[in-house]
């Protein structure tokens, strides 16, 4: 009985999706998807879903909270059929599904191959790069002429047996990655037979960022996993881009390489001045206006902006942090430690 409850709420939610899916991508033919999702009226609605959910969430509804959350719970091992038969699935509803979707991946998915996306922070750079270390995949020499060239690259190279045999990628608030390009690359992943996606959106309108051809992609299942509870961890948590070889944002010698292989020459050889510094003198950081001087008297930057832009780049890719001393200067500091860093200065001569 309770199959058939379950089967027949999964039924009735993928048809009410399908249908809204197909209006409003037929109907917004001549309007760009990412300008009606930035629309002031679609955004007062989600501001309305959101104090709707920090509203019911208090202490009068806790019993009924909770027999519903144990009801998504339940679906932990059909979402684990689904997906182990080329399937992917997506959860939507009124709240916040990251505890329930974590929940899921530390139940579910030990052991496994895992890439965790935050739609709302993570760049598009980012996700690549993590995938280029999951699939071991060296930089193309030139480059790639676009983002979805280098994505369909990496789909190859894992099919072709590169990386682990099979991946889950979680992602966050998926309708968060609000550019085209962002979600043609999602698309093409999901398509891929190695990977296995799961995801969740909170915009009502979410499906319009997908035509017909990123949704036959996608192949999604749809489930209505309304919980009530607050998105305030959503807005606020630091999340970290997570990989394969890098769960915990920690690098290894391998990964950093990757990512300083994909640099510009003049960025490499910046690396390569913070790192040696670091390492020549007992201080474990380096001052902004100290790295910028030295930068200028090799040619390796032309501004201070210059300098801080690619500053930024590291700091995106997790391999340095930056501070403020107590005289309020700026400081660099790069995460790896002494040992791992002095064997990647050993095997690289950045000239």
């Amino acid at each position: 009985m309770k199959k058939g409850r379950a089967a027949s709420r999964k039924r009735i939610s993928e048809e009410q999706v399908a249908l809204s899916c197909s209006k409003v991508v037929s109907d917004s033919s001549s309007t760009s998807s990412s300008e009606e999702l930035d629309s002031s009226s679609e955004n007062e609605q989600e501001c309305i879903r959101m104090d709707k959910a920090r509203l019911l969430e208090d202490d009068r509804y806790t019993e009924e909270l909770s027999a519903l959350y144990e009801d998504h719970q339940k679906l932990y091992s059909y979402w684990n059929f689904l997906l182990s038969h080329d399937f992917n699935v997506i959860l939507h509803g009124v709240g916040s599904k990251r505890q329930l979707i974590e929940e899921y991946r530390n139940h579910s998915l030990q052991g496994e191959a895992q890439m965790v996306i935050n739609g709302r922070s993570t760049t598009l750079h980012q996700i690549l790069v993590t995938l280029d270390g999951i699939s071991h995949q060296k930089q193309k020499r030139g480059g790639f002429k676009s983002h979805l060239e280098h994505c369909n690259d990496i789909c190859q190279a894992m099919v072709d047996g590169n990386g682990p045999c099979r991946l889950f990628i979680v992602v966050h608030n998926i309708d968060g990655l609000r550019n085209e390009t962002g979600q043609q690359c999602l698309a093409q992943l999901a398509k891929c037979p190695v990977v296995h996606m799961l995801a969740s959106t909170d915009h009502v309108n979410g499906c319009l960022l997908w035509d017909h051809t990123m949704l036959s992609y996608f192949n999604w299942i749809w489930f209505d996993c309304t919980t009530y509870k607050s998105y305030h961890d959503d807005q606020t948590v630091d999340y970290t881009l997570q990989g394969h070889a890098s769960v915990d944002s920690t690098h290894t010698l391998e990964s950093v390489s990757l990512v300083i292989n994909t640099l510009t020459s003049n960025a490499q050889k910046i690396f390569e001045l913070i790192a040696r510094q670091q390492l020549d003198q007992s201080q474990s950081t380096m001052v902004l206006q100290e790295c910028y001087h030295k930068c200028r008297e090799r040619f390796l930057v032309s501004s201070e902006q210059a300098l801080t832009a690619q500053l930024t780049e590291f700091k995106d890719h997790r391999l340095i942090t930056m501070s403020r001393s107590k005289d309020g200067s700026q400081e660099i500091r790069i995460t790896l430690d002494s040992d791992l860093l002095k064997q990647f200065l050993a095997q690289h001569q950045f000239d």
